[in-house]
């Protein structure tokens, strides 16, 4: 079974709120709830909707500063670019949200998030670099 506009109005509308109920969704996309529930559990099935998640206010909760990191990895003779297992060891350092090897003129691209600039430098300085295989780290702080 192919998507059609139904499903996307699904996936738009669980965008938008994960935890919508039924009623609302149906409202929300003029299906009816027994169709939804079908097409729902469709798109469980075949792992379109991987997971349900929340949105966070990352300044109530003492994480306010999300900053960029992007990393150049070590020529391979000096033991870098090994780029999957360096991501993984990204993802496990705590602050960091994604990490991801990506093309262009570094090698691995972190999103990650801080209560201060303190606690960033000493993730950037203590952990990050010190992850086998990274050569070079430049940070960029996201303004909004």
């Amino acid at each position: 079974m192919a998507l059609d506009e139904k499903d996307f109005a699904i996936l738009d509308a669980l965008k938008e709120d994960a935890g919508v109920s039924l009623t609302v969704l149906s409202r929300k996309t003029g299906i009816p709830p027994a169709t939804l529930h079908y097409r729902l559990r469709f798109l469980r099935k075949e792992k379109i909707i991987v997971r349900e998640t929340v949105d966070l206010d990352y300044k109530k909760i003492g994480r306010g500063i999300k900053a960029f990191i992007l990393i150049e990895a070590a020529d391979a003779a000096s033991g870098g670019k090994d780029l999957p297992k360096m991501v993984e060891v990204l993802k496990r350092i705590p602050g960091v949200e994604e990490a991801d090897s990506v093309t262009g003129t570094v090698d691995v691209l972190v999103k990650a998030r801080a209560s201060s600039i303190d606690q960033l430098s000493e993730m950037i300085l203590k952990k990050i670099r010190l992850v086998p295989g990274v050569a070079r780290v430049n940070t960029m702080l996201s303004l909004a």
